[in-house]
């Protein structure tokens, strides 16, 4: 299942508290998500991924409306940003792999006015039950504090303090 973990609301704190382990699938989730919802709206650019499968309840969600698109973009962008801090772009073996998410961003910025507006709405909380709660970005946390705890690693910053106060 395709998935964002929403550990913050704003979007360079949420890639920060990512784990090291994350972030290249996220990435490439992320710029998956993103071109999958300029599909949907019409939009076919050479550069976009090919489509996920749209059932998916975040695939869904990011195509939404374009405050939800946006949200997920700005992450993509400070997803990338937070690889390239922790592992350095180019000592990253992943740099390559990045440039087209890069690239996707790109094009999001400028094809996003197809998605239809709208207020962003409350993200999918794609996790088992007992993790789910009323506040998205808590049982995120939640969530990632039980279940991905054996990840636990965040080169060249510091262990987020929602983490280390559970």
């Amino acid at each position: 299942m395709t998935t964002i973990y929403f550990l913050e609301h704003n979007t360079e704190d949420c890639a920060r508290a990512h784990v090291d382990a994350h972030l290249a699938p996220l990435i490439s989730r992320t710029a998956r998500m993103l071109s999958t919802a300029l599909r949907r709206h019409g939009m076919f650019d050479d550069i976009l991924y090919p489509s996920v499968d749209e059932d998916e309840p975040m695939v869904r969600w990011v195509g939404e409306n374009r405050s939800n698109f946006l949200w997920a973009l700005s992450l993509l962008v400070e997803l990338i940003s937070e690889a390239d801090h922790r592992f350095g772009a180019m000592k990253n073996p992943r740099t390559a792999k990045y440039a087209r998410a890069r690239q996707v961003a790109q094009s999001a910025v400028a094809l996003n006015t197809c998605v239809p507006t709208g207020e962003m709405t409350p993200p999918p909380q794609l996790m088992p039950p007992d993790f789910q709660g009323r506040d998205t970005i808590q049982a995120y946390r939640y969530y990632y504090r039980h279940a991905k705890q054996h990840l636990a690693k965040w080169t060249r910053r510091d262990t987020p303090t929602w983490w280390t106060e559970a």
